[in-house]
C-alpha cells in the first residue's frame, strides 16, 4: 500500500514531480531559491516539507477524532434513539462491540497508512 494514498490523490498537491499527468490550467507556479541572511533554501523543497508537516499534523488530529469517536460510541451505545421520531419506550440502538472494534481498527489502519505514504514520500524527497 505504499504511496498509494498519496499517488492517487492528485488534490493532495505535493511538488510538481510528484504526479506527472499534464495540466491544463493556464496558471503557472514560479520556483524560486528564497534568501535568509546568508542561507538560500530551495522554495520547492520547504514547500514540499511544509506541505508535508502540516499534512502529518492534520493526520495526528485525525487519529484524534477517530478516538474520541470510539470513546464517544462506547459512552452513548446504551443511550436512547433520539430525535423527532425516536419512541420512549423502543429498545437502544447500540452498535455491536465488534463493529465498533472493526471500525475504529479500519479508520485507524487508513490514518496510518496515509502517514506512512506521507513520510515515506517525504524521506524519498
Amino acid at each position: 500500500m505504499s504511496g498509494s494514498v498519496l499517488k492517487h490523490n492528485k488534490d493532495a498537491g505535493i511538488g510538481e514531480d510528484c504526479f506527472n499527468d499534464e495540466t491544463t490550467s493556464p496558471e503557472k507556479v514560479v520556483y524560486q531559491a528564497v534568501t535568509i541572511g546568508d542561507h538560500t533554501v530551495d522554495n520547492l523543497a520547504l514547500g514540499w516539507n511544509i506541505q508535508a508537516q502540516v499534512i502529518l499534523r492534520e493526520l495526528e488530529h485525525l487519529q484524534r477524532l477517530v478516538d474520541t469517536l470510539s470513546a464517544r460510541i462506547r459512552q452513548t451505545g446504551t443511550s436512547r434513539q433520539m430525535g423527532l421520531n425516536a419512541d420512549a419506550d423502543a429498545p437502544s440502538a447500540k452498535l455491536p462491540g465488534i463493529a465498533h472494534d472493526r471500525l475504529v481498527a479500519h479508520l485507524s489502519k487508513g490514518v496510518q497508512a496515509a502517514k506512512n505514504d506521507l513520510i515515506t514520500a517525504w524521506r524519498e524527497h
